[in-house]
């Protein structure tokens, strides 16, 4: 579960932020829209690559692990506070040999 209420933006130079409920952490927190962003497409990203590994497309699979890996470096780049991209990230580098 991702978000369930946004409650106030601002602007910090380039990088928009903003505060809201993450129900899997239980708690308030500011985020960077851009990182939730390349947090999202990661998570897109690997769901796509398992369905093409359960359809024995193994090499397209693990481009799209690479892909994933990138997006979720760079949420945690562009926030290195975002949680939940470093989890991804982390489960992302472990997970590669197992799951392809």
């Amino acid at each position: 579960m991702h978000c369930n209420n946004s409650l106030r933006s601002y602007c910090n130079g380039d990088n928009i932020r903003f505060f809201h409920y993450h129900s899997w952490c239980k708690g308030w927190i500011f985020c960077s829209v851009e990182a939730s962003l390349k947090n999202y497409k990661g998570e897109l990203t690997v769901e796509e690559a398992k369905n093409l590994a359960q359809a024995g497309k193994k090499e397209e699979a693990k481009k799209l692990i690479e892909e994933a890996k990138k997006d979720f470096k760079e949420a945690v780049a562009i926030d290195p506070n975002y949680v939940k991209a470093k989890k991804n990230l982390s489960r992302i580098s472990m997970a590669i040999p197992v799951t392809l």
